[in-house]
């Protein structure tokens, strides 16, 4: 998804993103193996129902996230390893209306998910070769199968979507 150079929004527009952000977890049903834990013990309020895998804390697995910052500087959006985004970081957007600030906030978390996705990509082939498998197969696998962007094809989409939103005005 692109974002639109007119400055309309439509409602679609609002329901693409989240079908792209938010995946719906169909074919999980994770009611049978997790168990709530009432004590808040973990992050996520969720813990295997025997507690054998439950963190002592969330500070032992640290956090990682992939951030794409506007060229400005006012705007950062930051994706998890699985292309969720974690958070959006506004510093000055004083110059930007309402339809230009939501324009760079959607733009920089798809980029930022793009990112994310494509470390994932990386990620996973590299411990499939050390595993004995096909690094190249496995490669094309997760492109072509599942839809994991390479890193190579994120920064081309980093370098092109940066390059038409903030070329000068006078080209």
């Amino acid at each position: 998804m692109s974002m639109q150079r007119d400055g309309m929004w439509d409602g679609d527009d609002a329901d693409q993103l989240y079908e792209q952000i938010e995946p719906d977890g169909a074919g999980f049903d994770l009611g049978e193996i997790y168990t709530p834990v009432a004590d808040g013990s973990d992050e996520t309020g969720w813990c295997s129902a025997d507690h054998e895998y439950c963190p002592e804390s969330a500070e032992e697995y640290p956090e990682v996230a992939f951030t794409v910052t506007s060229p400005s500087g006012a705007l950062s959006a930051s994706a998890g390893l699985g292309g969720r985004i974690q958070r959006i970081d506004v510093v000055d957007v004083s110059s930007l209306d309402e339809v230009q600030l939501r324009e760079e906030i959607v733009e920089l978390a798809l980029l930022a998910r793009e990112k994310a996705r494509a470390a994932q990509h990386e990620v996973t082939a590299e411990l499939m070769r050390r595993l004995g498998q096909d690094r190249v197969g496995v490669s094309s696998f997760l492109l072509h199968s599942i839809g994991l962007p390479t890193f190579e094809s994120a920064s081309a989409r980093l370098a092109e979507t940066f390059a038409i939103r903030y070329r000068s005005d006078d080209d």
